[in-house]
């Protein structure tokens, strides 16, 4: 209530006007009638009901932020199980915590903390976090894990280069499902990789172009492991806080017996990191909150109960999406032939082949991403990865060894006596991408960017009722087919199912 003279004014100022006496009139009631209404409201807010004395008052909900802080103090932490810890899932399980953890060093890029723009999040605090990975081999693997060793010599026997672009570039518009946001956590990933020393900027003149690679000077930037490219995701999954269960494949996914949750069930090799022969399997049956799948699509859909959780688009999506396959050999040779071959090499780290009668795409000298001194390389052998042609699922015996000895101009018996060990990976039929999601789907939504797939398991408990607005989806499907077959595709694709996973932990904390 306005107490004030001037809280009616006349609509005309003329002293005798019939509209200045009305108003005069009705203020005038107005003034009479302050006092009475005024002890009337406060009779009513304040005085106790007399016909009612033990009437208890509805207290004033709390704001969204104390309601939160209440609830996810007492409340269990929110589970996430990732399946795959290639690079996707070592990706996703690192910027998950980093984004649960919302480390203050990485705010200074500006919006969250990875660069990006705001995602609409608020200040409620998140519950604590479970985090669990899981993987079929024994290492963290995909084409970054996949890794060959004899004596000190280290081979990557999948990716050979990590590459990303410059974000100050100015065609560094992004495209392909990658924003620009995701351009600049990727550079910032790989500077921080850089400052460790797990990776090393190399020369565009070094490599050879590829399929997937792109050498545009001044804007695409290469790197290399200098211990491996497993290295980098042994990284990741130091940075996420978490030891992968390995040998444990994940079978299926449903429904869990908490509203909302979801049972993840497979089984895993006893002594999985030891090759004592033991091949007793473990029943795994975990209740989480949330999964992200982080596996080719080819073995995605093959998860039980991830198909049903996934719209019908989504499912063809993951049916229609298809990789070449290569074979992959890494050859260990006598350290004397090194000298020789970083002759033969040159300057460079690659070298073209292209030779169908022998099924050769290019071969690569791992000694040159390595950092030797005199001191080692006298003991350590050399190596060479070749890469099969796509699609010929062989590399003849011999035909190494014989490209070897063309580049050196040795007899090739002489090379095959000094070959240490061979190691040899069949990518079949995951090797490098052949039909993406952007080749099946027409036009794909650009706000939010198509990044990954999202699903739900349904409760099948009962009735959601209040709480089918809070469950939301629990399944993400995360990977480079998503985006581009790069470095840059499984960031992007990563840290959206990330931001997703998160968003929906707040939710889950409202609950």
């Amino acid at each position: 209530l306005d107490e004030s003279p001037n809280a009616i004014k006349s609509t005309n100022n003329h002293p005798d006007s019939c509209i200045n006496r009305q108003c005069k009139m009705q203020e005038q009631t107005y003034r009479r009638a302050l006092p009475a209404v005024t002890a009337l409201l406060t009779s009513f807010l304040v005085a106790p009901n007399p016909n009612h004395d033990n009437v208890t008052r509805r207290p004033r909900p709390p704001s969204s932020t104390a309601l939160c802080k209440g609830r996810c103090a007492e409340q269990a932490p929110y589970r996430v199980a990732i399946i795959g810890s290639g690079l996707s899932g070592s990706l996703a399980a690192m910027r998950i915590r980093q984004r649960w953890d919302d480390d203050p060093k990485h705010r200074s890029a500006g919006g969250d903390s990875a660069g990006h723009e705001e995602d609409g999040r608020d200040n409620d605090p998140l519950p604590a976090l479970e985090l669990s990975v899981y993987e079929r081999a024994s290492y963290p693997a995909g084409r970054f894990g996949a890794t060959s060793r004899y004596k000190a010599a280290v081979a990557d026997l999948g990716a050979q280069v990590l590459s990303t672009v410059d974000p100050t570039d100015f065609r560094a518009l992004g495209g392909h499902g990658v924003s620009p946001s995701d351009l600049k956590l990727a550079h910032r990933i790989a500077t921080e990789l850089k400052e460790l020393g797990i990776i090393r900027e190399v020369a565009d003149g070094s490599l050879c172009e590829t399929e997937e690679r792109m050498v545009w000077e001044g804007l695409w930037v290469h790197h290399v492991a200098t211990a491996g490219m497993s290295h980098i995701l042994n990284y990741f999954l130091k940075v996420a806080d978490v030891v992968p269960s390995f040998g444990a494949r994940i079978n299926s996914i449903c429904a869990g017996v908490k509203e909302g949750a979801i049972r993840v069930q497979g089984v895993q090799r006893r002594n999985a990191n030891n090759n004592d022969g033991n091949v007793d399997l473990l029943t795994i049956s975990n209740e989480v909150d949330c999964v992200v799948i982080c596996v080719p699509a080819p073995e995605a859909i093959m998860i039980d109960g991830v198909a049903n959780s996934l719209s019908k688009e989504n499912q063809r999506i993951l049916r229609e999406v298809t990789y070449d396959s290569r074979v992959v050999e890494a050859h260990f040779y006598d350290p004397r032939l090194r000298p020789g071959l970083f002759a033969a090499f040159g300057t460079r780290m690659e070298l073209n082949v292209d030779e169908e009668h022998i099924g050769l795409h290019l071969i690569s000298l791992q000694d040159s991403k390595r950092p030797l001194t005199d001191e080692s390389e006298e003991g350590t052998p050399c190596s060479v990865v070749a890469h099969g042609l796509a699609n010929v699922n062989d590399i003849p015996s011999g035909a190494v060894d014989g490209m070897i000895a063309r580049l050196l101009n040795i007899d090739q018996q002489t090379i095959a006596a000094s070959k240490l060990k061979v190691k040899r990976v069949d990518w079949n039929p995951i090797s490098q991408m052949v039909m993406p999601m952007e080749a099946i789907v027409a036009d794909p939504p650009t706000n939010p960017r198509f990044q990954h797939l999202v699903g739900t398991i349904p409760f099948v408990g009962g009735e959601l009722n209040s709480l089918k607005n809070h469950i939301g989806n629990n399944v993400f499907v995360s990977g480079d087919f998503m985006t581009q077959s790069s470095f840059l595709g499984c960031v992007a694709s990563s840290d959206a199912a990330a931001r997703d996973v998160v968003a929906r932990a707040r939710k889950f904390c409202r609950r």
